[in-house]
């Protein structure tokens, strides 16, 4: 038994691409026997986090820029990246 053609859908509107977030450049230095870790005063809404093997990441505490730390040798190796910051969700 034939069946019943069916209507055909509205065509949807195109979605817009979202911006990429773009992660602004660390700046790493050494000043007076300590690390010296800052960014870009105008970046925005980021984080700082610290890790000792690129897997396991934690919020740094301070966030203060620059940030000041003592050095990897003290401590064993350490990386920093910014992160975008978790966004708040309205309550």
């Amino acid at each position: 038994e034939p069946t019943e053609p069916t209507e055909p859908t509205e065509p949807t509107e195109p979605t817009e691409p979202t911006e990429p977030t773009v992660i602004p450049p660390l700046s790493i230095s050494v000043t007076d026997g300590l690390v010296l870790i800052s960014w870009p005063a105008e970046a925005g809404n980021f984080i700082i986090e610290r890790s000792e093997n690129l897997v396991d990441w934690t919020t740094e505490e301070n966030q203060s820029n620059p940030l000041l730390t003592l050095p990897g040798s003290e401590f064993g190796q350490r990386y920093y990246r910014l992160q975008p910051a978790p966004t708040q969700s309205a309550q």
